[in-house]
């Protein structure tokens, strides 16, 4: 008996072991989850790219040139080619250094401003003519003003009073020819048929028509007779026609 009971006390102890080995473990797993973060901050560091200076940039240029340079001497390229783009190299790099020195800074600091200058007086000379422009072109169109040789200033109204005396006096249904230009004034104003107007697309209505206008008058009569009762033609007047 006394065997048995030192056996069952040996056996027991060893239960209580197992406590110590969860816990290690437990410190196990937080020991590798913190160290987790570490790692994956070092990748981050690693994956950001240097900074490249400026100076960093003008020597890989000139890496890649050499090499342009020396794939060229080793390809299978007529001598001539070869010069020229050599002649090409050395003026490229002439330039690129000529073109950051302070002299060649201050002849396109001057250049861009005489282009500036230029370029206003043209836009305040365009806009002078612009704003010339819309005076004339905002007035009526069949009355507008003229010039005397003597200086005075008079009114034309030329248009409309040849528009309202057809309007007066003829027939309501009264067909009158004039050239096309004049064709909407004539329908709108004296309320009369025209012959043609900005709206005639055929080519040989408009051709009979300045046959009619241009020939001698027992000729154009001869066909006029046919296609309209009035003809309106401007002589003179200070119109320009």
């Amino acid at each position: 008996e006394d065997d048995e009971d030192d056996e069952g006390e040996d056996a027991k102890p060893s239960t209580p072991s197992k406590a110590p080995d969860a816990a290690a473990g437990k410190k196990g797993r937080k020991q590798v989850s913190s160290g987790t973060p570490s790692k994956v901050a070092e990748a981050d560091v690693g994956d950001k790219e240097p900074a490249v200076s400026a100076a960093d940039k003008i020597q890989k240029m000139k890496a890649s040139r050499k090499k342009a340079a020396a794939q060229l001497d080793s390809a299978w390229v007529p001598d001539d080619i070869k010069k020229l783009y050599k002649l090409y190299l050395d003026a490229k790099k002439q330039l690129d250094h000529a073109w950051g020195q302070t002299p060649v800074k201050f002849m396109r600091m001057i250049l861009a401003a005489i282009v500036v200058i230029v370029l206003y007086g043209y836009c305040t000379e365009f806009n002078h003519y612009s704003q010339q422009m819309s005076w004339g072109m905002s007035n009526p169109s069949i009355m507008f003003k003229a010039q005397l040789r003597n200086g005075q200033n008079v009114i034309i109204d030329d248009y409309r009073e040849a528009y309202w005396w057809l309007r007066d006096n003829t027939p309501t249904d009264a067909r009158v020819m004039a050239w096309w230009d004049y064709g909407y004034q004539i329908a709108g104003i004296a309320n009369r048929i025209t012959i043609a107007d900005g709206n005639t697309w055929n080519h040989e209505h408009i051709a009979t028509l300045g046959k009619c206008l241009s020939s001698e008058e027992s000729a154009a009569h001869k066909i006029v007779r046919h296609l309209a009762d009035y003809v309106l033609v401007w002589t003179g007047g200070g119109g320009g026609e």
